[in-house]
């Protein structure tokens, strides 16, 4: 029996920590709007992080330095076939397809009516 009570009976010192933690918890309590605004920092800067990992990659496979995945390969051929296939879109509807920056125009192709 005196066991139990031992158990049962808190001691003072560990009371006084409880109550000490209890009021600590209180005080370093946030607002929703705290919150949110710390979470949209974190995914802001998660996004940013992101991106830069991104763009470092892909300037390293263009200059050779990291071999290309899947992934990579696959958007490249994507994004290849994709211009291919705007282009011929573009010449079956008769619009003239010149070289960037060269002085060539880009519009309809005059044809002879005669």
């Amino acid at each position: 029996m005196g066991a139990e009570e031992e158990l049962n009976h808190i001691r003072p010192e560990q009371d006084a920590v409880a109550r000490d933690t209890t009021n600590r918890s209180s005080l370093n309590r946030i607002t929703p709007a705290q919150f949110l605004s710390w979470k949209r920092q974190k995914d802001a800067d998660a996004s940013a992080k992101r991106v830069e990992t991104e763009r470092k990659r892909a300037e390293d496979i263009a200059a050779g330095l990291v071999p290309m995945n899947g992934l990579a390969y696959l958007k490249i051929k994507l994004s290849q076939c994709q211009t291919k296939n705007k282009q011929k879109q573009m010449r079956r509807r008769g619009v003239s397809i010149g070289l960037p920056n060269s002085g060539l125009m880009v519009g309809k192709r005059l044809t002879r009516n005669g």
